[in-house]
């Protein structure tokens, strides 16, 4: 797999408006951002990472500027934080994600580390071991922890289904739920060099005969009647799941659920009445910050 450089953006901000500036930066860059903050610090650390041909012109930095100033220190505040722009060679990557990724735990299902990690798991505790690599997903964010509680709540509620993440980035999700037993399991994501993270991932944690890895998008997974699934995260931008509602809602079975995540709160509504109108219904939401996930059921007639 080749080595590429990615550049670091990153801007520091009141920890209490972290949530709400991650919520900029991805709107802003696309890329699920990374929060760091000290025990000991009242400010946060809020990070994207872009690949090498995507490094941002003077122009987007000052719009970034111009709605972190004004959301974070008032329209009249006349202070713009500095921006931070760094190049990351691809050997000191790891060392940036060691800075940001530690052990964390699903009730006592689950427990996500990474590979240096000497945690040990609790009896029964399902491990899934992992290294990001140029992938994004560790569990930290709000949108990829709802995800995995939920992987979590609804193994523990009955028997595990058939499993789809779409959008798999390190292949965190259908990793965990190999590990808990859904089968089968299946991930896809647009990005080729992420599934091959992913499956980097899966081998690390001996399961990778359990998941179907495809490099394809929802546009190009054709649905199939014959094969729909209990249960299917998509942990995607607002626009995206408005846009792909139909396929996605093809691939969940009768009764089966939709976990949608990545979905900025102020856009919630419209997608979830979007994903209404199709037969799903509301079965239970979380709002974390800015942002707001929720699980769907399909009742089709």
């Amino acid at each position: 797999m080749t080595q590429r450089s990615w550049w670091e953006v990153s801007v520091t901000v009141p920890a209490n408006e972290a949530d709400a500036v991650a919520g900029i930066m991805e709107a802003t860059f696309a890329a699920p951002p990374v929060q760091c903050q000290r025990t000991d610090s009242s400010v946060t650390k809020v990070t994207v990472y872009l690949p090498k041909s995507a490094r941002p012109d003077s122009g987007v930095i000052k719009s970034l500027k111009e709605k972190i100033s004004t959301m974070v220190w008032g329209k009249r505040h006349k202070c713009v934080r500095h921006v931070r722009i760094s190049r990351l060679r691809p050997e000191n990557w790891r060392e940036s994600w060691k800075r940001h990724f530690r052990p964390i735990e699903f009730e006592d299902v689950l427990l996500i580390k990474p590979a240096w990690s000497r945690r040990k798991a609790k009896p029964g505790q399902a491990v899934v071991i992992l290294n990001p690599g140029l992938a994004f997903g560790t569990g930290h964010h709000a949108t990829t922890a709802y995800c995995l509680d939920e992987i979590v709540r609804l193994r523990c509620s009955g028997k595990p289904d058939a499993f789809l993440d779409v959008g798999t980035g390190s292949g965190i999700l259908a990793i965990a739920a190999a590990k808990l037993g859904y089968k089968p399991v299946r991930a896809i994501d647009i990005d080729p060099e992420a599934v091959g993270y992913a499956l980097e991932n899966a081998r690390r944690n001996r399961v990778q005969r359990l998941i179907e890895f495809s490099a394809v998008g929802l546009a190009d997974l054709e649905p199939d009647s014959c094969r729909t699934y209990g249960l299917v995260c998509a942990n995607l931008s607002d626009d995206v799941l408005l846009k792909e509602r139909r396929r996605l809602a093809a691939l969940v079975g009768h009764a089966g659920r939709l976990v949608v995540s990545g979905i900025l709160r102020k856009d919630f509504a419209s997608v979830r009445s979007s994903y209404e109108a199709l037969g799903f219904t509301l079965e239970r939401s979380r709002t974390e910050g800015e942002w707001r996930s929720a699980t769907l059921i399909m009742r089709r007639p």
